[in-house]
Formats: structure tokens, C-alpha cells, sequence
């Protein structure tokens, strides 16, 4: 009886051979990694990081002016810069000579593709330029103006232009009281003295009370009034 030889072939430890179709797989991977890498680049390119339409808000409108002690909103609009980037806002006194005066600076965040900064108006004196010194000689007081700018601290880097001047001046309020009996003074006309000497009329109202509005800032102000009981009380 004859006896079936029968050979039998390992394969352990021989390695795989590797098909057509994993072959194409990979060229599929790397060829999409590369579109990715194009798509990123394209986009980078395309972005146009910018902050624009710079303002003065109060009360939710434009303002140009604004009295020492307002709450005013530094705001401005971007573009391709992200929620949450860092933003530096510097404040600068405007001389008309070109050696504008640094304020001070104030940090934000870009938040809905705006930005808003609260500011509390102060008053910052402004002698030496050559403008202040014509509106001294005509007036007898200066107004300082005021700007700020804005620049990236994170993500791109953008610097934006100067925002609109923002014009500063004080306001005053005026209690009448009766020297003898300590009542309120109602109904008197006054005149307030302004720094050039010249004289602006008001009336009390029943309480004795005024306010004055639009006026220099950084000057003491002295209130007459033809009554010889009248003591005057800034307030």
C-alpha cells in the first residue's frame, strides 16, 4: 500500500504582502492631508484681520464731546479677528504740532465681532501747543481733545487709525443759601464768572439750585449774586 506524502507550508513569520487596494488608500490619505493643508493656507490667505469704525458712545449714541465725569464707550468694529482675541486701547491727548501726549491704556477683549471699553471722562490739562496757547490768548481757558487707538495683543496683528476727536469740558453745580436763615436762596439770578472774565447769566430754580454745563475744565468758578444774605456752596 503506497503511502501520501503530504508537505505542508508555514507561513508564520512571513511578512504580508500588501495589495493594490491598500496601496491606493494611502495615496488617497495623503492626498487628502494635502488638500487640508491647501484649504488652511487658502483661508489664511483670504482672511483680512481689520478694526474699523471707530467711536465716542454715550447713552447709545455718537458723541464729540463730553463733560468730566461721564461714562463714555470706547467701541469699534473688526474683521477676521477672533471672539475672545486680546486688544490694547492706548488714549492720547492731541497736540496740533504732531507730540500728541500719551493718557493711559486700557486692555479688552473682541466680544461679537466688536469692542467696547467703559471710560470714565478726565480731565487732562493741555498748554503746550500751539493751538491751546491762540484758544488761551482768545478765551482764556483750552479744551483738550482727545483719541485713542486700538491694536492686537493675540492672533494677528492689526493696528487701527485714531478714532474721532473727542472734546472735553466740565460742569458745575450751584446751592444758594440764605448767611441768616439758612433757607434756600429761589428764584435769584446769578452770574457765574468764566475764565476770561466775562460772565454767563443764569436763575435758581425754587431750591436755590443750578447747574452749569459746557464749561472749561481745570478752573475754580465764582458765582454772584446781588443778595447781601447770599452764601454760595459749590456742590
Amino acid at each position: 500500500m503506497g503511502v501520501a506524502n503530504a508537505v505542508f507550508t508555514s507561513t508564520l513569520g512571513s511578512p504580508p504582502q500588501a495589495g493594490r487596494g491598500d496601496e491606493t488608500m494611502q495615496e488617497t490619505a495623503v492626498a487628502a492631508t494635502a488638500m487640508d493643508e491647501q484649504d488652511e493656507t487658502e483661508e489664511e490667505q483670504e482672511r483680512n484681520p481689520e478694526i474699523t469704525n471707530l467711536k465716542w458712545m454715550k447713552d447709545g449714541e455718537e458723541v464729540t464731546e463730553a463733560l468730566v465725569g461721564d461714562i463714555v464707550v470706547l467701541t469699534a468694529d473688526v474683521q477676521d479677528i477672533d471672539d475672545g482675541d486680546r486688544i490694547s486701547i492706548s488714549m492720547w491727548e492731541k497736540d496740533d504740532v504732531g507730540s500728541d501726549h500719551f493718557i493711559k491704556k486700557f486692555s479688552a477683549s473682541v466680544k461679537n465681532g466688536k469692542i467696547e471699553k467703559d471710560w470714565e471722562v478726565e480731565y487732562h490739562e493741555d498748554t503746550d501747543d500751539t493751538e491751546s496757547e491762540q484758544e488761551q490768548e482768545e478765551k482764556g481757558y483750552t479744551l483738550p481733545e482727545y483719541v485713542f487707538i486700538i491694536e492686537t495683543k493675540s492672533g494677528p496683528e492689526v493696528e487701527s487709525g485714531e478714532s474721532p476727536l473727542l472734546e472735553v469740558v466740565d460742569w458745575i453745580e450751584i446751592k444758594a443759601i440764605d448767611n441768616e436763615s439758612g433757607e434756600p436762596l429761589a428764584n435769584e439770578e446769578y452770574y457765574l464768572v468764566m475764565p476770561d472774565g466775562s460772565l454767563r447769566q443764569g436763575k435758581l430754580d425754587k431750591d436755590g439750585y443750578a447747574k452749569e454745563e459746557d464749561l472749561p475744565p481745570g478752573y475754580r468758578y465764582s458765582v454772584v449774586i446781588n443778595n447781601p444774605n447770599f452764601r454760595y456752596k459749590k456742590k
